[in-house]
C-alpha cells in the first residue's frame, strides 16, 4: 500500500514553548524524490493534512500550521478553503511581486489571514522588493544563515517599530538562539529547535483528474444543486473524502447520513475549493477504479431501492461505502477512523448487523451470481497468474493436489 507523507518543524516562542508547526512537502520517506510545482507541493501538503490525515493530529488540537505559498499559490485560490485560525501564509522570496501579487495578497489580509514573509535576508534588495507588501505582512522570518550580522542589526528596529514579530529561522545551535532572543526576535525555528518530524500514514487511491475536472465544470456552469448530488452519488471515493475534509473543519451536530447533507454542511463554493485543492494536488489514477466504482453504484442503487422512502439515503451510503476497503487497498476500519457516520451504516458493513444487514447480504449474494456467470463465460480469457493470485488472496490454497488428473 502507498504511503502519503508531510514533515513538522516546530516554531517556538522566546520562552520555548510551541507556537506553531511549519509544514513542509515530502512525498517518500527519506525525504523528497522529485519536487513538483510549488502550486502542486502545496497543494498536496493542504490534501495530506486537510483530508487524509487527522489535522489535529498533526499540529496538536487548535495549533497552527505555517504553509508555503508563492504567487502561483496565491493566484490559484485553493487557499480560500483554509481555517484562517489555523493556517499562517508563508510568502517565499522567489514569489513574483507585482500589482496582481500585491492585490491578492491585500485580498487575503482583508479576508483575516495571518502571512509571514520566508528566507527574508535584511538585505537593501529584499527590502526593496518587498516593502510594497510590509503593510499586509505579520511575521517576517529571518534567516539567518544567509543573512549578514550587520543587516539584521540594522534592519530589525526598523521592522520592530512597523509592529511586525520576528522570526529568526534557520537556529543551528544554543549561541545563536540565545543571541537573536536577545536581540528581540519572537519566534525561532532550526534544528537546534526541532528538526523536522516526518508524518506518515497509508495512502488511499484517489479519484481520476477527469472526474474532479468534471465536477468542478459542472459547479462553475452552475448546474442544479440535484444534478451535483446524482453526479457525487457515482463517487464513493469523493463522497468519503468530503466526510473526512468535513471532519476535519468543523464538530457536527449530528452524524451524516445522506450525500445531500454533505453538500449543505460544505456548501457550493466550498466544495468547488476542495476541488480545486485536490486537482491541484495532481491526483494519481487507480487503474481498476471504474470496475470497483460501477460495482459500487450498481449496488448503492440497489441498496437504495430495497431501502424504502424514509431509509434510502442511508440505504444508499451503505451500498456504496461498502466498497471503499477494496478502492482504497486497506482496511474499512482505517478509512472510518474520525469519520462520522451514523452507526446503522458501519454496523451493516463491518459487523454484518443492524437494519440493513439483510439488504445487504442479498445484494452481495446476487452480485456473486452475476459475476459468477461472467467468469464462467470468459474463464478462457483469464490468464493463470491471476486466477492463481486470486486463489491466494482468497487463502484458498494450491498444491501439487489441486494438478493431479481427476479419475
Amino acid at each position: 500500500m502507498s504511503k502519503i507523507y508531510v514533515a513538522r518543524q516546530k516554531i517556538i516562542n522566546s520562552s520555548g514553548r510551541i507556537f506553531s508547526y511549519a509544514l513542509c512537502f515530502r512525498d517518500k520517506a527519506e525525504g523528497i524524490e522529485k519536487f513538483p510545482s510549488s502550486l502542486a507541493a502545496t497543494s498536496r501538503v493542504l490534501m495530506n493534512v486537510l483530508t487524509n490525515m487527522e489535522f489535529d493530529q498533526v499540529v496538536t488540537p487548535n495549533g497552527i500550521a505555517f504553509i508555503k505559498v508563492d504567487d502561483k499559490v496565491l493566484d490559484s485560490k485553493i487557499l480560500e478553503i483554509l481555517d484562517k485560525k489555523r493556517f499562517v501564509l508563508e510568502i517565499l522570496v522567489h514569489s513574483e511581486v507585482d500589482e496582481h501579487f500585491i492585490s491578492n495578497l491585500r485580498y487575503l489580509h482583508q479576508e483575516g489571514f495571518k502571512i509571514a514573509l520566508g528566507g527574508f535576508d535584511c538585505s537593501a534588495e529584499s527590502i526593496k522588493k518587498f516593502s510594497a507588501i510590509f503593510k499586509y505582512i505579520h511575521i517576517i522570518k529571518v534567516d539567518i544563515q544567509t543573512a549578514q550580522s550587520e543587516n539584521i542589526e540594522k534592519v530589525v528596529p526598523r521592522l520592530k517599530k512597523m509592529n511586525l514579530k520576528l522570526l529568526a529561522e534557520k537556529i543551528e545551535t544554543k549561541e545563536e538562539f540565545r543571541l537573536y532572543n536577545q536581540m528581540g526576535f519572537n519566534l525561532f525555528q532550526g534544528f537546534y529547535i526541532h528538526k523536522p518530524e516526518l508524518m506518515e500514514q497509508h495512502g488511499t487511491k484517489d479519484v481520476t483528474q477527469v472526474v474532479i475536472i468534471e465536477l468542478i465544470n459542472l459547479i462553475k456552469n452552475e448546474g442544479e444543486t440535484k444534478v451535483i448530488e446524482a453526479f457525487v452519488k457515482k463517487r464513493p471515493d469523493i463522497v468519503y473524502k468530503l466526510i473526512r475534509f468535513l471532519n476535519n473543519r468543523t464538530s457536527f451536530a449530528s452524524t451524516i447520513t445522506s450525500i445531500s447533507q454533505i453538500i449543505t454542511l460544505l456548501g457550493r463554493d466550498e466544495l468547488l475549493k476542495w476541488l480545486l485543492v485536490y486537482l491541484y494536488a495532481e491526483v494519481s489514477d487507480n487503474e481498476i477504479s471504474t470496475a470497483i466504482l460501477d460495482v459500487a453504484l450498481q449496488r448503492a442503487e440497489s441498496m437504495q431501492e430495497r431501502g424504502g422512502f424514509e431509509v434510502r439515503e442511508e440505504a444508499y451510503l451503505v451500498g456504496m461505502f461498502s466498497m471503499l476497503d477494496i478502492l482504497f487497498d486497506t482496511k474499512f476500519s482505517n478509512l472510518t477512523a474520525g469519520v462520522p457516520l451514523d452507526r446503522n451504516i458501519t454496523d451493516a458493513i463491518v459487523r454484518n448487523q443492524g437494519p440493513y444487514a439483510k439488504i445487504l447480504s442479498a445484494v452481495k449474494k446476487e452480485e456473486r451470481a452475476r459475476l459468477k456467470d461472467v467468469v464462467m463465460d470468459n474463464f478462457d480469457k483469464i490468464s493463470i497468474e491471476y486466477i492463481i493470485y486470486s486463489l491466494e488472496l482468497s487463502k484458498i490454497k494450491i498444491n501439487h493436489n489441486s494438478f493431479a488428473k481427476k479419475s
